[in-house]
């Protein structure tokens, strides 16, 4: 257990050292304060998931690459893959968690975000074959869902 512990306490301390080069704008874009929750959550689940354990070397590589992406680099001059690979094990944590330990992190899901969009173009298409033009339908159901997905909160 002290081990999960001090692993939890050496990556908080490290995004939090890294967060200190951020704006908020890119704390957000970096998902640094969800990676911190997720974090959390894989040290509470190591005792018992051997996934749970083998992630925490990946978060350890993840919050090393935090380091590549601080503001005196340019958006150029980040490696593509190491954004994709960063990005990549974030979600894939968050899969796990959800599904083998039913953990929900609000803000994580990237499915309940589309969900307006495919309303949207249901409510779209019903609207087409009432106008006689499908296509015109869709648009207009995709522009529904868009300002449905803009104005109502996903992650409650």
């Amino acid at each position: 257990m002290s081990s999960h512990k001090e692993w939890l306490e050496e990556v908080t301390f490290q995004i939090n050292k890294h967060k200190s080069n951020f704006t908020e704008n890119e704390i957000k874009k970096y998902k640094l304060d969800r990676l911190l929750e997720l974090s959390e959550k894989v040290a509470e689940n190591s005792e018992y998931c051997v996934d749970c354990i083998s992630f925490q070397p990946e978060i350890l590589g993840i919050v090393d690459d935090v380091g590549y992406f601080t503001k005196r680099m340019t958006e150029a001059k980040v490696p593509a893959e190491v954004k994709r690979n960063y990005f990549k094990v974030i979600d894939k944590i968050y899969q796990h968690l959800e599904r083998k330990h039913s953990v929900r992190i609000p803000g994580s899901s990237p499915k309940k975000k589309n969900q307006y969009i495919g309303a949207g173009i249901a409510i779209g298409v019903v609207i087409g074959i009432a106008i006689d033009n499908i296509g015109l339908g869709i648009a207009i159901g995709i522009a529904l869902g868009a300002i449905a997905k803009k104005y109502k909160k996903v992650d409650e």
